[in-house]
């Protein structure tokens, strides 16, 4: 009776084949792991500047003034190169290019109603709105933005440069929140800024994100142009 089976070269052959067979489907893997992995953290990165968009966005489009960048030919504070300021609810003073004037009251009774003594006490009290103003400042690998208020009830004008002094937006301000981390460069700027109103903004900034191992590296640059509704 003759006994039949595998010499020891074909074992070796076979298992070298399977081997090579294995290592294929896993690099196969890896490679498709990998870029699905990059394909969510770009799907993430791109939500997280959508948002950041938004808020931008809304931040200044919706401004009644923006003082840093200066988009006014008449000249500017020299304090706010490194900060993107927005103001609400005030203009330039038009006798005081120095100067913002508040454009609504703030003033809900009576007793507060030194310098809005013209007006009836029910048109005051439905305009009981505080000038505010948001700041953008890139500091390292991150955007930051604060939100505040400025002048009281009794105020109805302060100097730009006294509000671009006391925009500070640093860590120690409880109203600062990161718009957007892992930013390498971040400018505002007006994209004609000749004229005395130009009418758009330009954002330009680049994302650069490592996660380390074998994926590759996040790299976005975005560049747009805001329509602004109300003008600088």
């Amino acid at each position: 009776m003759t006994k039949k089976g595998f010499t020891l070269m074909e074992l070796l052959v076979s298992i070298f084949i399977s081997g090579m067979v294995m290592l294929s489907l896993v690099a196969m893997w890896k490679t498709s792991s990998n870029h699905t992995a990059q394909a969510q953290r770009q799907s993430i990165i791109k939500n997280e500047n959508t948002i950041f968009l938004r808020k931008l966005y809304s931040d200044f489009v919706s401004a009644s003034e923006i003082i840093c960048p200066w988009g006014h030919s008449t000249g500017g504070p020299t304090n706010c190169s490194s900060k993107y300021i927005a103001v609400k609810e005030a203009v330039i003073d038009p006798d005081d290019h120095s100067k913002l004037i508040r454009i609504t009251k703030n003033v809900c009774g009576a007793s507060n109603n030194a310098w809005a003594s013209d007006e009836s006490l029910t048109s005051i009290s439905s305009r009981c709105i505080k000038p505010s103003y948001v700041v953008y400042v890139r500091e390292g690998e991150n955007v930051y933005r604060c939100r505040y208020n400025f002048l009281d009830g009794t105020d109805e004008t302060i100097s730009i440069n006294t509000l671009v002094n006391n925009a500070s937006c640093t860590s120690s301000n409880t109203s600062r929140e990161i718009a957007m981390p892992y930013v390498t460069n971040f400018v505002l700027q007006m994209s004609n800024s000749g004229s005395d109103l130009s009418p758009e903004l330009s954002i330009d900034y680049t994302i650069h994100r490592d996660f380390g191992g074998d994926i590759p590296p996040v790299h976005f640059r975005f560049k747009r142009l805001l329509t602004l509704k109300r003008g600088v």
